[in-house]
């Protein structure tokens, strides 16, 4: 899906960053009659996950282990690619100005600082 850009056999279009197929249900009703469609909806969104190889991220489906390289909760699936799953090189800047957070990872002892650019 991702380096087709189509779903099934339909061209996926880009907007805020994600490749989407969501189409409406094309099938009319009538007076007393039950109808039931099938639509299926494709979404392509590529994220920089910077966590080490046996972390827990959270992911819009729920908590994953990032080594496993999938998970997929209801019909919905999330895969990524575990060769990029290494610990990766952190590397150390001053913070002279400015807004940080401080965040706990999922090890105890280990936090995360993100800052805020200044615009």
């Amino acid at each position: 899906m991702a380096q087709t850009e189509r779903c099934e056999e339909m061209p996926m279009k880009f907007a805020d960053g994600k490749w989407l197929y969501v189409p409406e249900p094309s099938e009319s009703g009538a007076w007393m009659r039950s109808i039931s469609t099938q639509v299926l909806n494709c979404m392509v969104e590529e994220t920089i996950i910077l966590q080490e190889e046996n972390d827990l991220i959270d992911t819009p489906l729920g908590r994953a282990n990032i080594s496993d390289g999938v998970h997929t909760h209801n019909q919905m699936t999330l895969i990524w690619d575990v060769a990029d799953a290494g610990r990766i090189a952190h590397t150390t800047r001053l913070l002279t100005q400015g807004k940080a957070t401080i965040t706990q990872t999922s090890t105890a002892t280990t936090f995360k600082l993100e800052t805020t650019p200044i615009n």
